[in-house]
């Protein structure tokens, strides 16, 4: 399979371009440990859900857990706390090896955005901590107005006057594909775990690095 005539190649950061997915489960079962939920049941739904909006997996723990609605006072306290815990254990967080090189050569010939399901304020303090963020023409997090999936390529079809079959999207999560395949774009999933592949109900095309979109692309 090849995808003609891309012009943008849309990522997801965490786990797909950062190796932070172990700090930022962690970090979700601290702050939600302390009002009282199970870490078991938390490690559980950060794995299924991680890829959604921050408040959409906050709202879940809330309503599943703590049996009550998320308030906006109790989201911007529990979202400030969870942004500086992952900004601090981001600083000992790498980008995954090939990331870099694949970004410099992709440059050259395609827009290339994040979308991101992490806040504006964590996703620019990490990217640019990384100096990556040069290679992005755009950078999104998910705000209560504009969250990862639909609403974010939506914005990125108006910014860029693009058609929604000009646009890849490239993740590593469940919920990034979902979000992505509801938005009306061409994605590929990041899998680096051999068993993960293979019990991948979505069936998309799958790749184990980021330098082997290569594959799928007219260069």
């Amino acid at each position: 399979m090849a995808f003609n005539d891309k012009k943008a190649i849309v990522f997801d950061w965490d786990g797909t371009l950062l190796d932070s997915m172990a700090y930022k489960c962690s970090n979700f079962v601290d702050i939600f440990e302390r009002l009282g939920c199970d870490p078991k049941d938390l490690i559980s739904l950060h794995a299924e859900y991680t890829g959604l909006p921050r408040r959409a997996l906050f709202g879940l723990v809330f309503s599943e857990f703590l049996k009550k609605n998320l308030t906006d006072n109790d989201f911007q306290e529990l979202s400030h706390q969870y942004t500086e815990l992952n900004k601090e254990d981001s600083n000992d967080a790498k980008l995954f090896d090939e990331v870099e090189s694949t970004l410099v050569d992709l440059k050259k010939q395609y827009t290339l955005i994040i979308s991101s399901s992490s806040v504006q304020n964590e996703l620019d303090a990490v990217t640019k901590n990384k100096n990556i963020a040069h290679y992005f023409q755009l950078i999104l997090g998910s705000e209560q107005n504009s969250s990862k999936g639909p609403e974010h390529i939506q914005h990125i079809c108006a910014e860029f006057y693009l058609p929604r079959e000009s646009i890849l999207f490239i993740g590593d999560d469940q919920k990034d594909i979902e979000l992505a395949m509801q938005s009306g774009v061409d994605v590929v999933r990041v899998m680096r775990d051999e068993e993960g592949i293979k019990g991948d109900y979505l069936q998309v095309p799958h790749i184990k690095r980021i330098d082997e979109i290569y594959k799928f692309l007219e260069l």
